[in-house]
């Protein structure tokens, strides 16, 4: 999270359409009290959240539950079907927890904790049970289940702080700080580090990466948004976008943008996007859709919930 006092707001190249409309509900701004929640999954009839705090907290569409970890920090949380897993990374940790739905109602069961390394992992993504997470000095963990984890050289020092696979799985991009993009095509085995500059932009830390219908989307500081087919060569859509952007997800078909202030962007093609009403004021951070219902989580113990993904209710865990 990253706070900033004044941004010189000006678009490349972006069109966002706002939807014009007011819940009754209560907006907070970005130092409300509660855990700041940083990652969101959905997977086998169930939500997992997770964030600045020693619990994940699971809710298969009854509540959220909290369930203690004994970690302090968790960053990010992926669903693998594959493994009918989910997988939480933090501060030089890896949490595991597996899906019980025998009794009817989704439960997690199996919790486990890993430390495969000292540097703090910040993003994890997953393909066919294909699992990597990035994190500080450009450090890079590969596995099969989540529980034994391989280091990979990335080329780069920089920290990475967000990772996605395009869908076949043989393409994996990583993005961080120093606008470093660390590329693999062959599933994470070996990696290239390139970075993105712009003669008018100030690109410096990336902070997030999705694949989806119109290839690659890339959030970073001072309202960057990147566009690319080839992730070896970007379009500049965005710069100086307000207020901050922290992330960029794929959620039901749409590239999903994250940012300081409430702000939430989404759009079909990584290019033209519609501003959507999130009614708080906090920093978001990430996003999933489930059983017809959307959440996006951030500062605050923000679980903003939609069921149309156009306009939020400002609710807590």
């Amino acid at each position: 999270m990253r706070s900033r006092s004044r941004i010189a707001a000006w678009v490349v190249g972006l069109t966002v359409t706002a939807v014009v409309a007011t819940l009754g509900c209560g907006g907070g701004g970005g130092t409300d009290s509660g855990i700041q929640l940083n990652g969101i999954a959905f997977g086998a009839g169930t939500f997992v959240a997770v964030g600045d705090s020693d619990r994940i907290f699971a809710n298969p569409g009854t509540g959220w539950t909290p369930i203690i970890t004994g970690t302090n920090t968790l960053q990010d949380v992926v669903w693998s079907r594959t493994l009918r897993r989910f997988v939480a990374v933090g501060a030089g940790l890896v949490v595991t927890a597996d899906v019980d739905s025998s009794s009817g109602v989704p439960q997690l069961v199996n919790v486990q904790t890993q430390s495969p390394t000292a540097s703090t992992l910040y993003s994890v993504a997953e393909r066919d049970g294909q699992l990597i997470a990035v994190g500080d000095g450009g450090t890079i963990l590969a596995s099969t289940d989540g529980a034994v984890w391989t280091p990979r050289a990335s080329g780069t020092t920089e920290t990475l702080d967000a990772v996605a696979f395009s869908n076949d799985g043989q393409r994996v991009v990583a993005v961080g700080s120093g606008a470093n993009v660390v590329i693999s095509d062959d599933g994470g085995l070996t990696w290239q580090s390139t970075f993105v500059q712009f003669d008018d932009a100030d690109i410096t830390n990336l902070t997030g990466v999705a694949f989806g219908p119109n290839g690659w989307v890339v959030s970073g500081a001072n309202g960057i948004l990147l566009q690319s087919d080839d992730p070896t060569q970007w379009r500049l859509v965005g710069n100086g976008i307000l207020p901050n952007l922290n992330a960029v997800v794929l959620v039901q078909g749409l590239y999903t943008v994250l940012g300081e202030k409430g702000r939430i962007l989404t759009s079909p093609d990584g290019i033209t996007y519609a501003d959507i009403v999130s009614n708080t004021g906090q920093f978001l951070f990430d996003s999933a859709y489930g059983n017809g219902t959307y959440f996006v989580v951030g500062s605050g113990g923000r679980a903003l919930m939609s069921f149309d993904g156009a306009i939020y209710q400002d609710t807590k865990i």
